[in-house]
């Protein structure tokens, strides 16, 4: 017998919760990455995972990489209870997409070209003054270092919020790399619960859209 499908949403949640923490442990789990075409944001708990594995109850990473009966056409009918399919030119899918590309990069894998993004039904794409203003998350060793990512004439630039943390690329995937190498340089050497940091803290990436010319 296959593993359960999730019931509630809550169930999802905790899917990705444990997608993420399993991610920093199991190296299967991150060889699988590239293979992930469809991801779902929650901005409850504001972190992403696939299809595949938080469509069921109680998925782990040695399930999920040895289980053979795993199916996103499964899962994604369930998900739609609570997520919707986003257009991929819409603020929103750009929002989740680029942190999609942050966890990848983080692990040293780019997204799979057919890649589709889902974020809850009703959810907008956050201001940037609303989500990751300095200090909107500034409580006692935060696990997130939040950077947005604006696409000048000819690069894209990265700039960390809480950090003096600024890099660029000629790619998403360039900046998103050089972001990282550049925060772990910054803080190499330094007392990070000092910076109101955890140990290991994520990158959290926000792309800076312009507006559309009228």
């Amino acid at each position: 017998m296959g593993p359960d499908l999730v019931d509630r949403i809550e169930e999802v949640r905790e899917s990705i919760r444990r997608f993420n923490m399993d991610l920093e442990h199991e190296g299967e789990l991150a060889a699988r990455l590239t293979m992930n075409r469809s991801w779902y944001y929650d901005d409850e708990i504001d972190a992403v995972g696939p299809s595949k594995f938080i469509g069921y109850v109680g998925m782990t990473a040695e399930r999920y990489v040895h289980e053979g009966a795993l199916d996103g056409k499964q899962t994604e009918p369930r998900l739609r209870q609570w997520y919707r399919l986003l257009d991929n030119a819409s603020p929103e899918a750009a929002f989740v997409r680029a942190r999609v590309e942050a966890l990848l990069a983080k692990h040293g894998k780019s997204l799979n070209q057919v890649a589709r993004f889902s974020a809850p039904l009703g959810w907008k794409v956050p201001s940037k003054e609303s989500v990751i203003r300095p200090g909107i998350h500034a409580t006692r060793g935060r696990r997130t270092i939040h950077a947005t990512i604006t696409k000048g004439e000819t690069h894209y630039v990265a700039e960390c919020e809480q950090l003096a943390v600024v890099t660029q690329g000629t790619t998403i995937d360039e900046t998103i790399q050089n972001l990282r190498e550049a925060v772990e340089l910054h803080l190499e050497g330094e007392d990070l619960a000092a910076l109101g940091l955890a140990p290991d803290p994520v990158i959290m990436v926000s792309m800076e859209l312009q507006p559309w010319a009228a």
